[in-house]
């Protein structure tokens, strides 16, 4: 038992060091040593990892061991390592407890927001600011961009939900409005908000007509589905943007989301293992930045086909798992992260979806809530 809580607690330090990396890097004093926090975290989650082989069976070890080689292939094509990361932080989670894995995480992060504002207000951060085209100035509030901090909000709104799923009451629907509300006036992401209200409109339905997800074998059918329809309409769309007039209307909705996807399915290949995507084209953008946003392009174009069937292999493991443990709760979450990740790269960051980590994580007594 001793020895489980101090492999647990290495866990805990190496996640948040991970995640510190990532939500203080605007933050000036701490830019030396954030580089640092990272590669930390990584040596500690692998002596978890080594530690807990002993307990790991053979199909699971081969699986870990191929996940990884993949994604790191993927990583010498695309010079990005956030799906190595997140195999082994996934991995390393062995059998902790979920549900007091995602409570830390929420209160890490509250702390952590709470930080990087007070060092932003002091004047510790560099900032980054965005124009609308309706003139609307948004400040990343010391974090890399608006939408970072609109993204860890929702993260902490996540949390909260999963946690008081099916308790929750009149304050925490209205706490739940007021992260909304923080997002609009500080950051203004849009996508973050509509996330965090759709959460809030789908556990008030489900409870108040007491329905039970993980009870129907229809919805767990829609949402294996789901992932695949996803990838073949971002396909669609992205390659026909130009060549149906109304998509132009539904490019301006998403903000130019569709004629960069269209851009980047014209530029690069799908292949086995992915693509260094260039963010910005000087020769076309020269004031603004040239971002794929789109969970599913992305996955194909930046990390290739073999890491993005290992990846879908995941989160439909997570689903079946959650429908089996009747966690309702997961399943709403996993259902939001799919539908946004249309339009921003959530779904496969640890930073944004920490949901990931219940694929290998313990689920001490399921959820029906």
């Amino acid at each position: 038992m001793i020895k489980k809580i101090k492999i647990n607690n290495l866990i805990y330090t190496s996640y948040f060091l991970l995640l510190a990396a990532s939500m203080f890097s605007n933050i000036i004093i701490l830019k030396s040593i954030n580089n640092i926090f990272k590669y930390l975290s990584l040596f500690i989650m692998l002596i978890c990892l080594i530690i807990q082989m002993k307990k790991i069976e053979k199909k699971q070890i081969i699986f870990i061991i191929t996940a990884f080689m993949v994604f790191f292939i993927s990583f010498i094509n695309c010079k990005d390592y956030s799906l190595v990361f997140l195999i082994i932080l996934m991995f390393s989670t062995n059998q902790i407890d979920f549900n007091s894995f995602v409570k830390k995480d929420m209160l890490f992060r509250v702390g952590a927001i709470i930080f990087v504002l007070i060092m932003y207000w002091l004047g510790f951060t560099d900032n980054y600011y965005a124009l609308r085209d309706n003139g609307l100035i948004r400040s990343s509030m010391g974090f890399s961009h608006p939408n970072s901090f609109g993204i860890y909000v929702m993260s902490v709104g996540a949390d909260y939900i999963y946690l008081k799923f099916n308790k929750l009451k009149i304050y925490d629907y209205l706490l739940l409005i007021f992260l909304i509300y923080i997002i609009f006036i500080f950051s203004n992401s849009r996508t973050s908000q509509i996330a965090i209200l759709l959460l809030i409109l789908l556990a008030f339905f489900l409870k108040y007509f007491k329905i039970k997800v993980t009870s129907s074998k229809g919805l767990k059918f829609f949402m294996m589905l789901l992932p695949f329809f996803l990838i073949l309409l971002s396909l669609y769309l992205g390659n026909n943007y130009g060549n149906i007039s109304e998509l132009n209307d539904v490019n301006k909705i998403l903000s130019g989301r569709l004629s960069y996807a269209n851009y980047y399915l014209n530029n690069y290949s799908v292949n086995f293992f992915g693509n260094n995507l260039l963010t910005t084209n000087d020769l076309i953008y020269t004031t603004r930045s040239l971002i794929l946003d789109n969970s599913y392009l992305t996955l194909l174009l930046k990390y290739g086909t073999i890491s993005t069937l290992i990846f879908i292999f995941i989160l439909e493991s997570i689903i079946i798992k959650g429908f089996k443990n009747n966690n309702n709760a997961l399943i709403v979450i996993i259902f939001v992260l799919l539908m946004i990740s249309f339009s921003e790269n959530y779904l496969f960051q640890y930073q944004t979806n920490i949901f990931l980590i219940y694929f290998w994580a313990y689920d001490k007594k399921g959820r029906d809530g």
